[in-house]
């Protein structure tokens, strides 16, 4: 049984491919197969130079930022029908775990899958969710399961920074600042980004010792219009198996958006450099002085953003 199933998922993978390249140019065909399933060659790290500078090389691995992607796209049915949480919740217990075992299991996309399975069970059985206690469970799980997973540098950004989003989050009401309203979205967006470097400081700073001074800003701009590109490849991929040109319809915004993005983050580059600022190496005062500074950080948010008692509070959920 093992072995027909994983014959089935490899039979999946090779479909899925196959239509990429038959929708998309070779270059986008790439991009879109290393997004989607984590299928990467030597010439996305040349390709992607101008996205690590500016901090978006998140964008070309498979992360929750993909699973979260992928799950607006499969729930955006329900939520046209009015449906209730089980019938939302329903299909992802299939559609997510296929999708993570599709990617190869990595430990960002098991975190996103679990986070949100969990919470999302939430609603469903009514029990109150608690998206960082989830987010321990799932750490604590994973390291029983696969101790060395600790030493990967990926998984340790993929948790740290769910970690610092779910935390401002949960201080801010869901990244809500007192803002005018046609400026809440872009501070949110800007939250969310700041938010997820802060958390991640000593690791990049070990790994890589710098960081772009324009990442939130870029981030901003290209996180929604990379998303748009991942949500027309799905759905052309998806259309694509019932009729060929049912499919180059998205097929060909996808391309459009692929390659404005990938100009808009060369003149980004061009201009900024990556404005990149050198990190000291982690040390016991640099990390100290980290943890002092996240601690006043969260305690000021927590004083000025209580909810009054009784208000709905919202988390958003980093996946």
């Amino acid at each position: 049984a093992g072995t027909r199933l994983l014959n089935l998922l490899a039979g999946i993978r090779e479909s899925i491919l196959a239509s990429i390249a038959r929708i998309l140019p070779p270059r986008e065909a790439g991009l879109a197969a290393a997004v989607l399933l984590g299928v990467r060659g030597p010439e996305h790290r040349t390709r992607g130079a101008a996205f690590t500078s500016l901090g978006l090389a998140h964008l070309f691995a498979v992360s929750g930022l993909h699973v979260g992607i992928l799950l607006g796209l499969f729930t955006l049915p329900g939520r046209l029908a009015a449906a209730g949480p089980a019938a939302r919740f329903v299909p992802l217990i299939v559609i997510l775990p296929v999708y993570a075992l599709l990617t190869g299991l990595p430990g960002s996309v098991v975190r996103a899958v679990g986070l949100a399975l969990l919470g999302l069970a939430g609603p469903v059985v009514g029990v109150r969710v608690e998206p960082l206690r989830i987010l321990g469970l799932l750490f604590w799980a994973g390291c029983v399961w696969e101790p060395r997973q600790v030493l990967d540098t990926g998984l340790q950004l993929s948790y740290l920074a769910a970690g610092g989003i779910l935390a401002v989050s949960g201080l801010t009401d869901g990244f809500r600042f007192a803002v005018p309203g046609w400026l809440r979205w872009p501070t949110a967006g800007i939250g969310v980004s700041v938010a997820a470097q802060w958390f991640t400081l000593p690791v990049v700073a070990a790994s890589f010792g710098r960081i772009s001074l324009v990442s939130p800003l870029a981030n901003l701009v290209a996180v929604p219009v990379f998303g748009i590109g991942v949500w027309l490849t799905a759905v052309a991929v998806l259309l694509e198996r019932v009729h060929p040109l049912v499919g180059a319809g998205p097929a060909a915004w996808a391309w459009l958006v692929y390659r404005g993005l990938a100009g808009l983050v060369a003149v980004l580059d061009g201009y900024s450099d990556g404005v990149p600022l050198g990190l000291p190496a982690p040390g016991i005062l640099p990390v100290g002085l980290w943890i002092l500074l996240s601690g006043i950080g969260l305690a000021l948010l927590g004083r000025r953003s209580r909810p009054s008692p009784g208000s709905p509070s919202r988390v958003v959920l980093p996946l």
